[in-house]
């Protein structure tokens, strides 16, 4: 944490976004999250974006990474105890949330790459009852414990192959599917994502 602040100071950064953030646990991304935005905040950076490659529907409990870690039932002793040492830090914060300002949505990230693919037809994307039913419920979550706007929409992720080369990597002929997940990226809610490599 202390050297994320380094960088913050040193680099003038405005933003992190935690790659795989469900595999870190709660209360360290709570941890991370709030000291360093507290810390942004006391050099003048009232808005520092931190984010998380985390996807609501395949994280059990995902509430509690995300917005101020809000839970249904009583919340594990160790994110409790983090909540309760950093809570005037996160409450001189705006908005006053501990944990990930958003995250990711995976399902749809999965359709519109199923689409571009070609693994399903285009009209898929929006008239599938399954996929609705799955975007819907990962939508809400992040709509009650985050900031629904500020969804990372990325067609690509380091947690899963390069969209042109699990297709053989023509990138003469399959440049379209890119620009397919591009399209997406750039018109969907949330902040449109490139992953580094995308541009090449």
């Amino acid at each position: 944490v202390n050297m994320l602040k380094w960088w913050i100071g040193y680099a003038d950064i405005d933003g992190f976004s935690v790659s795989a953030a469900s595999q870190s646990s709660a209360d360290f991304i709570s941890v991370l999250s709030t000291q360093m935005r507290h810390y942004a905040k006391q050099l003048g950076k009232h808005n520092l974006f931190v984010v998380g490659e985390l996807s609501p529907s395949k994280t059990p409990f995902a509430a509690q990474w995300l917005g101020g870690a809000r839970s249904t039932g009583p919340l594990p002793r160790r994110l409790q105890d983090a909540l309760d040492e950093t809570c005037e830090l996160y409450q001189d914060l705006s908005p006053p949330w501990s944990g990930l300002l958003a995250a990711y949505p995976a399902p749809e990230v999965d359709n519109i790459r199923a689409v571009a693919s070609g693994a399903h037809e285009p009209h898929a994307f929006f008239g599938d009852a399954d996929f609705g039913a799955a975007a819907m419920a990962d939508r809400a979550t992040l709509a009650s414990h985050s900031d629904l706007q500020a969804t990372l929409t990325s067609f690509e992720s380091s947690s899963m192959p390069r969209l042109l080369s699990k297709l053989g990597g023509d990138a003469t002929g399959d440049a379209w599917r890119v620009q397919v997940g591009l399209a997406w990226s750039f018109t969907w809610y949330g902040i449109p994502t490139i992953l580094n490599g995308v541009e090449m």
